[in-house]
């Protein structure tokens, strides 16, 4: 069995700070701290980095408590290998890059499914204007 090792340590606390926390304050904790489209009102410039530490709210404990578990099976061992820099700098970096891919994604579907509207002859600024009140609810 692998000893955990420093920088696996704190990521798995940071974790667990924002989860519990998230639990207390409820859904302002994820409308502050969760990765929301770029164009959305409630887009803060941080998401992308706070994005990475925020899991499913309660009852599904099964999404930390998997991640939390891959994070100490594997970052120990990518943290051992490659020493506590390199292995934040890979955590951090996939998080940024799985936050670009998710935005590209969201940015593809949101303006295909409004090119689609248009094209069946509803105008761009009712599909706009529907978009944000129900974004905003």
């Amino acid at each position: 069995m692998m000893n955990i090792t420093p920088v696996v340590k704190q990521l798995l606390i940071i974790n667990v700070i924002f989860y519990i926390g998230s639990q207390l304050i409820g859904d302002q904790a994820y409308k502050m701290f969760a990765l929301y489209y770029f164009e959305n009102p409630d887009f803060r410039f941080w998401q992308p980095l706070t994005h990475m530490f925020m899991h499913a709210p309660m009852p599904n404990l099964s999404h930390i408590l998997f991640n939390m578990f891959g994070l100490y099976s594997f970052g120990s061992a990518l943290e051992h290998y490659w020493g506590g820099k390199k292995f934040l700098f890979f955590y951090i970096s996939c998080g940024l890059g799985a936050a670009v891919v998710q935005s590209l994604a969201n940015l593809y579907f949101f303006y295909g499914a409004l090119n689609g509207l248009a094209e069946s002859g509803f105008p761009k600024s009712e599909v706009f204007f529907f978009f944000k009140r129900w974004n905003t609810k």
